[in-house]
């Protein structure tokens, strides 16, 4: 039988919920799949020819994820004795009362037109963190199978990404990613956080660590299981933005609308829309009030010291004096004739030496030639006049 932790079975009343929407967010191998692929097959069971689908950004990792892993495993240990049937050139796995569980990927142009040709009671999108929002919303535009006994629900789960994602807009702060309104019925979108903690049981003490131990943003994504600072809105007057580590502040390295992904150009000073300038000394940016109204939001990027680790190693261009020149002759015979050329002036910048065991040496030898002082760069000379 199986068992779950205090926040996993929080997570399992909450996909029971009435909402039409559930995201489960947090770290990594945490039992958030497991737990929807869970909660669907009992969907499918209760409500027989049922249709229900699980999508993934690509189709490779929906297959290797998902219809080899996750779902024989909820098979295994939630409903011993049950038996599917793959199709896998349909892309469905067919339950005992006939109804099917659909796996693609949204990357496999010919499966997705099938797929979501079709109305579902159940659409999870799977790490969609991947998945962009216009993308999803086609997806849940499937959510239309009217069947006896259950409801149409969507589920969506993710390792989180930053506070802007679609995901954080819609289930987190109750607002539309595409106009960031107020959603009208914010009870239909809920949300829980699981975190790899909340599976101590099926993982070893080793990986727990070695997520801990992970750099702060990943650690942050996968073990804390929290959405990261993303782009920044630009400000009110007098539209500036410090960085965090404008005490170590070093160079600007370019700003990007985060949006249409296009670089603001960077100017000495009063910036307009589409530009900005920054202070080398005090690490701040500054925007055009056009970007503040327009509700621009921008990635900086930009190097700092740290002082307290590493090393820092300047290297030097050190004089390397006259640059040695040579005079190169080459001679050969051909059916008796003799053949000669002389480069004037050369140069080499490469001599190796490549070695076969218990057989000969083969030295590469790279030059060039050029003029010498009288304007001469090679002289050839022949045995028979032309």
């Amino acid at each position: 039988m199986v068992s779950f932790s205090a926040g996993q079975e929080a997570a399992r009343r909450l996909l029971e919920g009435p909402q039409r929407y559930t995201c489960l967010a947090g770290g990594t191998r945490s039992g958030k799949t497991f737990l929807i692929v869970r909660m669907i097959m009992i969907r499918a069971l209760e409500a027989k020819d049922s249709r229900h689908v699980i999508l993934r950004h690509h189709a490779n990792a929906a297959r290797a994820s998902i219809a080899l892993g996750t779902l024989p495993q909820v098979v295994q240990l939630c409903f011993p004795g049950m038996r599917l049937k793959e199709h896998r050139q349909d892309g469905y796995f067919a339950l005992p009362n006939g109804s099917r569980v659909w796996i693609g990927g949204l990357d496999d142009n010919d499966r997705v037109e099938r797929i979501l040709g079709l109305e579902y009671a159940s659409v999870f999108l799977n790490e969609a963190s991947q998945i962009p929002y216009s993308t999803a919303l086609i997806a849940f535009t499937r959510l239309a199978q009217v069947t006896r006994g259950i409801r149409q629900h969507a589920f969506v789960d993710l390792n989180p990404a930053g506070k802007s994602h679609w995901t954080n807009v819609l289930f987190g702060e109750h607002h539309d990613p595409v106009s960031m309104q107020p959603l009208k019925d914010p009870e239909n979108y809920r949300r829980a956080f699981l975190n790899p903690p909340d599976n101590t049981e099926n993982l070893s003490a080793e990986f727990l660590a070695s997520l801990e131990n992970l750099p702060e943003k990943q650690r942050k994504r996968f073990y804390e299981g929290v959405y990261v600072e993303g782009p920044t809105a630009i400000p009110t007057t007098p539209f500036t933005i410090t960085v965090a580590n404008a005490a170590t502040f070093v160079d600007d390295a370019g700003v990007i609308n985060s949006v249409t992904g296009l670089p603001l150009a960077l100017v000495a000073s009063g910036p307009v829309a589409g530009q900005y300038s920054v202070n080398l000394s005090t690490g701040v940016y500054t925007f055009s009030s056009s970007d503040n109204v327009s509700g621009v939001k921008v990635l900086i990027s930009y190097t700092y010291n740290i002082a307290a680790a590493g090393q820092k190693i300047a290297v030097a261009n050190q004089l390397l004096g006259t640059t040695p020149t040579f005079k190169a002759k080459f001679y050969t015979t051909f059916q008796s004739q003799a053949i000669s050329l002389q480069l004037n002036n050369c140069t080499s910048n490469k001599l190796s030496f490549q070695t076969k065991l218990e057989d000969f040496i083969m030295p590469e030898f790279d030059f060039s030639c050029f003029a010498d002082a009288s304007g001469n760069v090679m002289t050839w000379s022949f045995a028979e006049v032309s």
